[in-house]
């Protein structure tokens, strides 16, 4: 009887239900990126499955700078305030983040619209970028206060928040295709429209504080000496990640993208699970840190890794185990020769979740400057091998790249790890602390 109370105690404490909150939350947005996908691929053509998936790729990018520059310091930071001082500490960065976004994409869409690179008329080409523009501060609303309502330990109303956002992109979408708007163009759309709705319900209810915009100011140059480390990191890691399709896309053709993307949908699930471990892990983390307790750190890490890996595993063998089925239903026949590809994903997929776990723990204990530099050390010869094996074997050659790129980064962290035993570096440290001195050393 005691064991069963201790386990329900540990099972519903609110560590706990964050954490499989953010798990679900994973699943859901990958079931919902899958069925966008797949509405996209079955009512477009290559060409505008391609497009999306740039697009899309594009979004997330500029969400990614927008966490680094906002998100990543509010997460190292707010368990080491004063809990008076955390809603005036996050309305500030809402604040400033929104001061940002929203003017800097009006000026972006002026500039391509001016330069003929986007539009809401004429090419798909156009019309994709010009939706890609429009849609980027309404998805850094979404997931900026879907990730505060889990840093708070709130991860059940961020699960709702993701739910209402992918019945509304998925309705959205279909509206879209049925009125005869280009598939890519009404998953692109559909999207901004969605996280702009679930964004601003998202702030009813925060527990904002009310700043000005000179506190905001104040607020960004207090965390700059954090902030500044994570964008580059998001720099670096984004062209390790991400570049490989823009380069395909160059070298080959926008359908050979649509072929890498068909791929990478068929093990979407996992691989968002994986991409989106931060959301429910690093809150996590960044508390047990806070607490001083390194060893619970590195259990909970252990643990996470270990489920993805059996989960991928399985997963790709009921994937190939229903192959058939699936090119019939799914994939249609234009993509029935991607099998290789969806291996390479695999493998691609299984190394990203060792890397996001042990950068999880970086991020947790504030230490942006050695992720940056691990990050530009692996970025620059995987883009520099990239192209030649792009140029030699399409996208093939692109996942081999990204995933030699990955390995290199996670020997670089594991070298980082054994050398720290776990140990606070000099990069660490709460802003509480005090930011200047850490401008100081990280000069």
């Amino acid at each position: 009887m005691g064991w069963g109370v201790r386990l329900r105690a540990r099972v519903l404490a609110p560590g706990a239900v964050n954490t499989l909150a953010g798990m679900a939350d994973q699943v859901l947005a990958s079931l919902a990126n899958l069925a966008i996908g797949l509405i996209v691929l079955r009512y477009g053509t290559k060409l505008e499955f391609g497009l999306y998936g740039l697009g899309y790729t594009a979004i997330v990018v500029a969400n990614s700078i927008a966490g680094a520059l906002f998100a990543s310091p509010m997460t190292a930071s707010y368990y080491h305030l004063a809990e008076a001082r955390r809603g005036g500490f996050a309305g500030a960065l809402f604040l400033a983040q929104a001061g940002i976004s929203v003017p800097l994409a009006g000026l972006l869409l002026a500039a391509a619209m001016a330069a003929g690179g986007a539009g809401f008329g004429g090419a798909p080409e156009s019309l994709g970028w010009a939706l890609v523009i429009v849609a980027a501060p309404a998805a850094m609303l979404h997931d900026r206060i879907r990730g505060y309502r889990f840093l708070r330990h709130q991860g059940v109303l961020a699960l709702g928040l993701d739910a209402l956002n992918a019945a509304l992109w998925i309705g959205f979408v279909l509206l879209g295709v049925s009125r005869g708007v280009p598939a890519h163009a009404a998953a692109l759309g559909g999207y901004g429209l969605a996280c702009l709705v679930t964004g601003v319900l998202g702030l009813v209810g925060a527990g904002l504080a009310r700043v000005d915009a000179r506190a905001a100011l104040a607020t960004l140059r207090e965390t700059w000496a954090l902030s500044r480390w994570a964008l580059g990191g998001v720099a670096v890691g984004t062209v390790g990640t991400q570049a490989h399709l823009y380069l395909l896309a160059w070298l080959a053709s926008v359908e050979a993208v649509a072929e890498v993307n068909a791929a990478r949908m068929l093990i979407a699930p996992v691989g968002m699970l994986v991409i989106g471990l931060d959301r429910g892990l690093v809150p996590l983390l960044a508390r047990q840190h806070a607490e001083g307790r390194p060893q619970a750190m590195r259990r909970l890490a252990r643990a996470v890794l270990a489920f993805v890996l059996a989960l991928l595993v399985g997963y790709l063998a009921a994937v190939f185990l229903f192959w058939d089925l699936l090119v019939g239903l799914l994939l249609r026949g234009a993509y029935q020769h991607i099998g290789a590809l969806v291996v390479a994903w695999g493998a691609v997929v299984g190394i990203q979740a060792l890397v996001l776990v042990q950068t999880a723990v970086l991020q947790a204990q504030g230490r942006f400057r050695s992720l940056t530099l691990m990050n530009l050390v692996t970025a620059v010869p995987m883009l520099a091998c990239a192209v030649p094996l792009i140029a030699f074997h399409g996208g093939l050659g692109g996942l081999a790249a990204l995933g030699v790129g990955q390995v290199v980064l996670s020997l670089l962290l594991w070298r980082d790890a054994r050398r720290r035993n776990g140990g606070e570096g000099a990069d660490s440290g709460p802003l509480s602390q005090g930011c200047a001195s850490r401008r100081e050393r990280d000069r």
